[in-house]
């Protein structure tokens, strides 16, 4: 457990030059299943995790003050009253704890109350235990940076035990430092297993380094606190020649004199084509508060000229949004050579240049903000690749009286066995049997009150998998079974049975059946049915 001092607001701690707050918050887990930013993004799944609101690195472009303002104004203003102080909320480290009258509560702590869907406000116990199950990604950290020392990155390592032992997601991580090799190698995360899941605990971890360019001096000018950008490249190649599983972040990218030079650098650099690099993310520095001045005059004081004046060209003066649309594409398109179909590029859009990037969705533009979703043109992909999602162990299962391979609810409903009995721990074989009994339940329950979408193009066998395959790439998607003759004959995963989250869609090749999180939205169920009559 991590401890956390019990300090005064005049008394506080002091890190990397910072004075440290403490926020009183009652969660530090995110969940929004549909069109948040992290997600629309493809970071995770839905849910994120937050261990603080202010961060210890200082880099000239952070959107995190405007964004938060007014859950931290409070202690900030109060702090800086005490202290006669005028402290902005880059120039200080906020950490959470718990709310007033709970005070010895830590984020770990909050964590675990979540965790056992004991926060009201937040998902119940039910909604929990579904969602435990599924292979989400959860994405860290959305405010502040997971490992920027060993005192956060060791918080971290609790927060991620947490997670992995209680659930089966997988946990996204970036750091602008180089400190993340040592949650797997100093054993800060043990490589333990949870019962029942797929793969082990540190196979459920993604790590990535944010690096917007590689030049250490260049670097230290706008982001300054962190790790030279050499020992976040040196941390990423140590992880995957350990074979963990990484993902590039070039963000922010600064305007170039040459795109494909820099972005065939980057590709280089990050070991694009290894196995272990699962996606490559990119962003040019975008407009949030004063990120574009704040980010020049810091490139001015560090003696980068020729940098400072072409971002000042693409933010300023005559003709700045052609410049800077102009920025963009460049870069996009130096990515789209060197990064190939790991490329996830981030490009917010509005009705001046939203024709253009929609056409490039197949090359890995990801649309963002409101143009976009309108126009329905937000991802729908999964965030960590499909395997994550479909692949199933080889397990063996142990022969067990007639009594023991029966699943628990129906010992139950015939009475041989009480709720208060100890509860039964359902083996491979057990699990197989109850997923089948559900999808049998789940087919007879939506049969006769899913509209049914007909999709007529006849389908060779090696197709089905292909199909499937892409039906579980659509956001919100969380189990496909295909019928034929009225018995399921492949399934991903065990469904519940909740009609209203259910999707029937009669093809030649099969019945494909979908049990999305909620009820699926008309451009969901559209690109559901393209998916099966025209891929």
């Amino acid at each position: 457990m991590i401890d956390e001092p019990k300090l005064a607001v005049t008394e506080p701690i002091i890190m990397s030059g910072k004075p440290v707050l403490w926020r009183p918050a009652k969660t530090v887990l995110t969940y929004t299943p549909a069109r948040e930013a992290f997600h629309e993004k493809l970071l995770c799944d839905g849910f994120t995790l937050n261990l603080g609101d202010a961060c210890v690195y200082s880099c000239s472009f952070c959107y995190v003050g405007s964004q938060i303002r007014k859950l931290t104004f409070g202690i900030v203003d109060d702090y800086n009253a005490r202290n006669s102080l005028n402290l902005s909320h880059e120039e200080l480290v906020i950490r959470r704890k718990g709310l007033e009258g709970e005070m010895s509560k830590s984020t770990i702590e909050i964590l675990e109350d979540q965790l056992a869907g004991q926060v009201s406000g937040f998902l119940s116990k039910r909604q929990l235990a579904t969602l435990k199950e599924q292979e989400l990604v959860v994405y860290s950290s959305t405010l502040v940076d997971v490992g920027a020392n060993l005192t956060l990155l060791r918080e971290t390592a609790e927060a991620c035990k947490q997670i992995l032992d209680n659930t089966n997601w997988q946990i996204r991580l970036l750091s602008k430092g180089h400190l993340l090799p040592k949650l797997v190698k100093d054993g800060l995360i043990p490589d333990d297993t949870r019962p029942g899941s797929k793969w082990s605990h540190h196979q459920r971890l993604i790590f990535g380094f944010s690096t917007g360019t590689l030049n250490d001096q260049l670097a230290k000018a706008f982001e300054r606190g962190t790790a030279l950008v050499s020992k976040r490249i040196e941390a990423l190649h140590w992880l995957q020649d350990q074979g963990y599983r990484t993902f590039g972040m070039i963000c922010p990218s600064l305007p170039q004199d040459d795109y494909q030079a820099f972005s065939k650098a980057m590709a280089e650099a990050m070991r694009v084509e290894h196995a272990c690099m699962e996606h490559v993310w990119a962003e040019v520095l975008n407009v949030r508060g004063s990120s574009f001045v704040r980010t020049r005059d810091a490139l001015r004081e560090a003696g980068f000229e020729d940098e400072a004046g072409m971002l000042a060209a693409v933010s300023e003066g005559e003709g700045y949004q052609t410049a800077r649309e102009a920025y963009a594409r460049k870069t996009f398109e130096g990515h789209v050579t060197h990064m190939g179909k790991k490329l996830r590029f981030l490009q917010y859009v509005d009705k001046r240049n939203i024709d253009y990037w929609q056409t490039r969705r197949e090359e890995g533009a990801v649309l963002l903000g409101k143009p976009a979703q309108k126009a329905g043109l937000v991802s729908v992909e999964r965030s960590a690749p499909l395997e994550y999602y479909l692949n199933t162990p080889q397990l063996s299962v142990p022969t067990k009286p007639e009594s023991e391979t029966q699943p628990k609810a129906e010992l139950l409903e015939q009475g041989t066995m009480t709720a208060s009995a100890p509860e039964l721990i359902l083996t491979a074989g057990q699990k197989a049997a109850l997923t089948k009994k559900r999808n049998r339940e789940a087919g007879t329950l939506v049969a006769d009150k899913t509209p049914v979408l007909r999709c007529e193009l006849p389908l060779e066998a090696q197709e089905i998998q292909k199909r499937l395959r892409h039906l579980m790439q659509i956001r919100g998607v969380v189990a496909v079974s295909i019928f034929q003759n009225g018995q399921s004959v492949q399934s991903t995963s065990s469904f519940q049975p909740n009609p209203e989250g259910m999707t029937l869609l009669n093809h030649s090749s099969g019945t494909y059946l979908v049990q999305s999180e909620s009820t699926p939205n008309p451009e969901t169920v559209e690109v559901m049915r393209r998916l099966l009559g025209e891929l």
